[in-house]
């Protein structure tokens, strides 16, 4: 009789068990299911709704009246102090009532801050935290306040500008030169992952210049890529060199591999900022041609000098001209052969782009070109 009950308790609580299995199955798979659509969207934090800009803005005046001994790359410091200051100089940003990001400050004076554009890119107020100092424990004292976009920020190029209504106590980061990074470089992120307020990691650039179809094409500048730990909520965050320098924006990862992090370079970052402050906004900078790129046995068919190929500065060859263009405007033909802008050689088509960003600004652009074997100089007006 015992024998029976004990087997009939036993046959209830395996299918207790089986049950309980299924249903816990069938939870973790929808967690699973979230999760990976969550980090499955590129950029990270990108906003469903979009925001509002207007199409022209007034120039943006950044005084960058900066004292030296506030700055993250203020040179003598010890490990600990450079990343205490770093911390201080990256901020929280959350936009609405469900979008958050991060930032940095570049003018601690001003109160101006660099973030991400999907970042800010949903409709409702902007709210941003700072570390104003550390306890004793090591805990951080914060502090927060609401923020307004400066010009108009950037789609093609992910980037925005904030104006803190305040930020004493925050240090601030100098734009440092990204075209100097190499494989291997070591660099530090901060930001705020899944809502870990302040997280830092560390790691090497993988790829100084990695070309991403869809993210940078009209862009022009490539991304950096890192295998630094980079998730949802670093997005507009800092990348810094070891130095304490601001080398980029991490803007997003991918979800189909391991450590596939990437960042808006410094350069871009500084370009951007120029513009605002010439037009209060970073326009598209169309010159009007279809250009194919070449090897070094096309430059030389098509007449580059030997002294251009050595650099690897092998020229677009134009391949159609568009009839209302600037390129037209100004006696472009297909066939010719863009060679340099302002002196500087070409030799692909971002870099192409990056140029002319680069010098628009700054007014008249001159464009060595090869025509029939023989070099010319064109001029392009600026912006």
């Amino acid at each position: 009789m015992i024998m029976k009950i004990l087997r009939a308790l036993y046959g209830v609580f395996c299918v207790v068990r089986d049950v309980s299995f299924a249903l816990g199955l069938i939870v973790l798979v929808a967690f699973g299911y979230l999760f990976v659509d969550e980090l499955g969207k590129l950029p990270i934090d990108m906003p469903e709704a979009a925001r509002a800009y207007p199409e022209t803005a007034a120039p943006v005046k950044i005084p960058f009246k900066l004292d030296p001994a506030e700055s993250t790359a203020l040179a003598g410091l010890t490990d600990a102090q450079r990343t205490e200051r770093m911390l201080r100089s990256t901020i929280m940003v959350v936009t609405g009532e469900r979008a958050l990001g991060s930032g940095v400050i570049i003018d601690n004076k001003a109160c101006y801050a660099v973030t991400n554009e999907h970042v800010i890119g949903i409709p409702g107020d902007i709210k941003v935290s700072y570390i104003t100092r550390f306890r004793e424990d090591g805990s951080a004292i914060t502090k927060t306040v609401d923020a307004e976009i400066m010009g108009i920020p950037s789609k093609d190029n992910d980037l925005a500008l904030l104006k803190l209504s305040g930020c004493e106590g925050t240090f601030w980061a100098p734009i440092g030169d990204s075209d100097v990074l190499r494989h291997g470089d070591l660099v530090t992120a901060i930001g705020h992952p899944k809502g870990q307020f302040w997280t830092l990691t560390e790691g090497v650039v993988s790829q100084p210049r990695r070309k991403m179809e869809g993210y940078t094409d009209s862009s022009g500048w490539e991304m950096i890529q890192v295998d630094a730990a980079i998730n949802s909520g670093n997005s507009g965050g800092p990348l810094f060199t070891r130095g304490g320098a601001l080398i980029g924006i991490n803007s997003m990862k991918r979800t189909d591999g391991e450590n596939l992090g990437y960042a808006r370079p410094a350069n871009l970052v500084e370009t951007y900022l120029v513009y605002l402050s010439h037009y209060g906004a970073m326009p598209k900078i169309l010159l009007g041609v279809e250009v194919s790129q070449m090897d070094d046995e096309m430059a030389a068919t098509n007449g580059v000098p030997a002294s251009y190929i050595k650099a690897g500065d092998f020229g677009l060859l134009i391949k159609t001209v568009m009839p209302d263009g600037k390129a037209a405007s100004i006696g472009l033909k297909a066939d010719d052969v863009l060679l340099a802008v302002n002196g500087d050689g070409v030799y692909d088509v971002h870099q192409f782009k990056r140029l002319l960003y680069r010098h628009t600004p700054h007014g008249a652009m001159k464009l060595t070109i090869i025509r029939d074997g023989q070099l010319q100089t064109v001029t392009v007006s600026g912006n």
